[in-house]
């Protein structure tokens, strides 16, 4: 059973873990690579295939996998 209480650090280090693994895999591979993040984090298989493949695509550097989103319909100007 997955463990709900996993922090936002903790899947943003499990992801960078195997990122690198997943792009390299075959397609075999990657669906055990998928499997193990989705037991791990508790997301779905979706999910967790996009945020790998959003970390490799991350600049070097970054901390973390959020990107600030700056709504405008609140801040006139």
């Amino acid at each position: 059973m997955p463990d709900k209480d996993v922090s936002l650090a903790t899947r943003v280090e499990i992801t960078k873990k195997y990122a690198k693994a997943y792009e390299a895999a075959s397609k075999k591979d990657k669906s055990r690579i998928l499997d193990k993040v989705v037991e791990i984090t508790g997301w779905n298989r979706d999910h967790a295939r996009q945020q790998l493949r959003r970390r490799l695509r991350q600049p070097p550097g970054r901390a973390t996998a959020t990107v600030a989103v700056i709504d405008r319909r609140k801040n006139p100007g």
